[in-house]
């Protein structure tokens, strides 16, 4: 991600990696911060939501795999919906980092 650090750890409280791991440094901000400020500050949630929808994507696989139109149409929507997300993600992030918004 851009302008973020990429370890993320999976919990909250657990053992330190030692050797100056960069996880090490996560960890020390989630006990300055608390779980909740942390999250809030790395963008922690919006990193989940990313990849929820990726699964989704996954799931639907290359194809519409249903015969009727009417559940095409309905497949094919919620294929939009889908990358819909992946947009409204990503231009949240480039407002922010041009300073529009």
């Amino acid at each position: 991600m851009r302008g973020r650090n990429a370890v993320r750890p999976w919990h909250c409280h657990r053992w330190r990696w030692g050797d100056d791991h960069p996880r090490d440094g996560i960890l020390k901000d989630i006990v300055a911060k608390d779980c909740a400020g942390w999250k809030n500050d790395s963008d922690y949630h919006r990193l989940r939501i990313a990849e929820n929808m990726m699964y989704g994507v996954k799931q639907l696989g290359a194809s519409l795999y249903v015969r009727t139109l009417e559940q095409q149409v309905t497949e094919a929507h919620n294929r939009a919906a889908i990358i819909h997300t992946f947009s409204y993600l990503g231009k949240l992030r480039l407002r922010h980092e041009a300073g529009w918004g």
